[in-house]
């Protein structure tokens, strides 16, 4: 019997590394073919050497695994803080990130050498194309990394507060993955962000993972693959403070735990200073659109925590002083901040866009179990309803999570303040998106700021807390064989909701494999008192993390082959030599108007984070609306001497100023990148000389 265990165990393996190795291939060969997986490219690449090759070593690995299981598990755990900072290091020492920066290879038909593993993601052009330029342009001017920079908009702009980059401010307490930036090349600092973040998100989510499922490993193992390996976290990895977010939230829920478990003072203060800066990381994410949501899923685990902990909570005299102190420091670092960005924060807020909208949600209903279909975009996203970072979700297991902790808590009568607590958020989250609330109430809850989109996102974690917390504390045990014919029932159902909403998405092929993904997911997760079930749970997510997940973003060492681009260098060149003078972008849209600022040129028409009114005022544009330029802006700048100068609204955050040439030194700029000869222009008295690859003097 015994024997015939081990055979079988073996065939697993080399059937399972087989298919693992198959996938792979599959995927590698329809990103760069920029195809639709089908049944032809699966037989062609099933018999290529690479995929069996491949099938060989991942059985080799899973082989030594098994072999040696647990003295590895222990190994890993008990000196997980130590690998986790050998990891950084050499990340950091070889420039390891995830940044699809490459992506700008194609605009200068240029050849990009910088990836290891995968493609880059051009649909994050937010990370590539705005966030990571911005952070490279803080290596140059006058003063690098100053609080405000002339480069970026080529105007004073705050680069700490919106799109918040590396400066040289005690407010970079509250920023700390960031700090990289301040002191190693930009290569390694962009390695220092991306590895950092991503290394500190999973240890936080395994601990907390521990916190909340009562000290299982394998569950906090199954949560931190889908937090840390989720698609909307991979998908939105580098922007808009979502990985942030989640390490402040859960973070200062582990440091208020301890905080209330220790009576040492010295520690105390240790777990106070880190709350401080959670809770100035949180805030300075400023977007609101996930802020608020989220806050309501801090407000409940906090309201947890001290349900649970208060009793046994001793607290002193001298701990009071140390929380007035640190908090005294909290708001005087706060007021810094705001003292030197009121005036920015002033001019986001009176934005047509994004800061007067008024959103009271709804319409997002169905899309609550449209998570399965975040298995491919990967892949290609060729049929989704939108965009694959529109589209990305946690996979939530939503409304299993939801009909396991009603079970517990009516069934079994179990009264877990945790699940009370969740399921009632996720009730007044779920609302907001499916129905919306009016405004009166979206804006006492200030979920007005939110989207039912983005609400989304915090509906989908607060499932997975619920999910988790269910699975340590579920009593009943399901039968297998039931089990199985209520994971099959849930997995088909929720893929044929999600194909109601993607129909163009799904082929039979790839319908057929999400359900024979997702079914031992499921399956685990109705049996996981029983062996198979634990194991069916955490292999089954382990593939799902990494198609879905970590397949997102490329992994890329240095940038060096990027910032050698010989238009790159051109323009470093005479930035050098004429450091001070304006750049514009002409008759180029996005992202070409970003690609200068890397280089250290003062570019007008850099995206536009908040707005240069005085520069688009100064134009006097007749019979237009402030409100038309008052907004976060990608601009176009097209050079004409057929129309007068005008703004034309293309979308809430994209607008294209058609500038006569009358009013061109009304810019103030010397240079314009233009792949247009504008040398044929009438710019009366001014010269205009060509003095690189597309570069053109103005004077």
């Amino acid at each position: 019997m015994k024997k015939e265990n081990k055979i079988g165990k073996i065939l697993i393996i080399i059937l399972g590394a087989y298919c693992l190795s198959l996938v792979l291939g599959a995927w590698y060969y329809c990103l760069k073919g920029e195809v639709l997986i089908s049944k032809t490219i699966i037989i062609k690449v099933a018999f290529l050497p690479s995929t069996l090759i491949g099938s060989f070593l991942i059985a080799l690995f899973l082989s030594i695994y098994y072999k040696f299981q647990k003295t590895i598990l222990d190994f890993i755990y008990k000196y997980r803080f130590l690998i986790a900072f050998i990891v950084f290091i050499a990340c950091v020492l070889f420039e390891i990130s995830g940044s699809s920066i490459g992506a700008w290879a194609g605009y200068f038909k240029e050849k990009e050498a910088g990836v290891l593993f995968g493609v880059n993601r051009a649909i994050r052009s937010d990370e590539w194309a705005v966030s990571t330029p911005m952070a490279l342009s803080q290596y140059y001017g006058d003063n690098p990394f100053s609080y405000f920079s002339n480069i970026f908009r080529g105007t004073k702009t705050d680069m700490f507060l919106v799109y918040g980059q590396a400066v040289k401010d005690i407010g970079m307490i509250f920023r700390p993955f960031y700090l990289g930036y301040l002191f190693l090349t930009p290569a390694r600092g962009m390695a220092f962000f991306w590895c950092g973040r991503l290394i500190a998100l999973t240890l936080v989510n395994f601990e907390f993972g521990m916190l909340i499922s009562n000290k299982r490993k394998d569950l906090a193992f199954v949560y931190t693959l889908l937090i840390s390996f989720s698609p909307v976290v991979q998908w939105w990895f580098a922007i808009n403070g979502l990985v942030e977010m989640l390490i402040y939230i859960q973070l200062s829920i582990l440091m208020l735990n301890k905080y209330m478990e220790d009576t040492n003072t010295r520690k105390r203060i240790l777990y106070a200073l880190v709350i401080m800066i959670c809770a100035g990381g949180f805030i300075l994410v400023l977007y609101p659109a996930w802020q608020m949501p989220f806050f309501y899923i801090l407000i409940g685990l906090i309201l947890f925590t001290f349900i649970v902990k208060i009793k046994e909570c001793e607290m002193k005299k001298k701990d009071w002083v140390v929380i007035v102190i640190i908090t005294l420091i909290f708001g005087i670092l706060m007021y810094h901040i705001y003292d030197k960005s009121q005036e920015t924060l002033k001019t986001v807020l009176n934005t047509a866009y994004p800061g007067k909208r008024i959103i009271q949600g709804g319409g997002r209903g169905r899309e609550t179990m449209d998570y399965v279909s975040n298995l491919w975009p990967t892949l290609t996203n060729l049929g989704l309803t939108g965009s694959a970072p529109e589209s990305a979700r946690f996979i939530s297991f939503f409304p299993l999570s939801y009909i396991m902790a009603l079970w517990i808590v009516f069934k079994e009568k179990r009264k877990d303040s945790f699940l009370i607590i969740f399921m009632i958020i996720t009730v007044f989250l779920g609302f907001y998106c499916a129905f919306g609330f009016s405004q009166k109430v979206a804006i006492a809850t200030m979920l007005s700021y939110s989207t039912g989109e983005r609400a989304l996102i915090a509906f989908g974690f607060s499932n997975v807390l619920l999910f988790i917390r269910s699975l340590a504390m579920i009593k009943t045990r399901m039968n297998k064989a039931l089990a199985l014919l209520v994971a099959g029932v849930l997995t088909i159902t929720i893929s044929l909701f999600s194909y109601s909403i993607n129909p163009n998405y799904y082929s039979k092929l790839i319908f057929l494999l999400t359900v024979v993904l997702f079914l031992p997911a499921f399956y685990g997760a109705l049996a996981n008192w029983w062996d198979i079930g634990r194991k069916s749970l955490i292999w089954s997510l382990s593939v799902i993390a990494i198609i879905s997940g970590a397949m997102v973003n490329p992994i890329r060492t240095g940038i060096s082959d990027i910032v050698e681009f010989k238009e790159f260098k051109e323009i470093r060149k005479i930035v050098q030599e004429d450091p001070h003078e304006k750049w514009v972008i002409n008759g180029l849209g996005f992202p070409m108007f970003n690609f200068t600022i890397m280089n250290g040129a003062p570019t007008i028409n850099s995206t536009n984070t908040y707005p240069n009114l005085k520069l688009w005022n100064s134009l006097n544009v007749q019979n237009q609306s402030q409100d038309l330029y008052n907004r976060y802006a990608n601009l176009r700048v097209e050079l004409t001497e057929d129309r007068e100068t005008f703004f034309e609204y293309n979308n809430p955050d994209s607008l294209t100023v058609y500038v006569n040439i009358k009013d061109f030194k009304k810019l103030g700029v010397k240079y314009v990148y233009s792949q247009q000869d504008i040398r044929s222009l009438d710019f009366g008295p001014y010269l205009v000389e060509k003095v690189g690859t597309n570069i053109y003097k103005v004077y």
